[in-house]
């Protein structure tokens, strides 16, 4: 039994409130580094040296956040078939 299975089996309503306000905060950081992302690529202060390492970092921050959303989306799942199942 992993830990995302005994938080849900202890108290799956917190846990699941838990995992929907993380992945809400998820949503406004993946906007705010959209914008960023959006605003570097633009900036005439970033020779292209910089702004390519800039937006490469960017970009892998937007992809984790992508996919902790998606996968809070399955943890939540996972947690309300197993607190329907006891």
């Amino acid at each position: 039994m992993d830990i995302e299975e005994i938080c849900a089996l202890v108290n799956p309503q917190e846990y699941i409130a838990a995992l929907q306000d993380g992945q809400q905060k998820l949503r406004e950081r993946r906007a705010a580094l959209a914008v960023d992302y959006q605003l570097t690529r633009d900036s005439p202060e970033l020779n292209v040296e910089q702004r390519t390492m800039v937006l490469k970092t960017l970009e892998q921050a937007l992809r984790d956040c992508h996919w902790r959303i998606t996968e809070i989306d399955t943890r939540v799942e996972k947690a309300r078939n197993g607190a329907m199942g006891r």
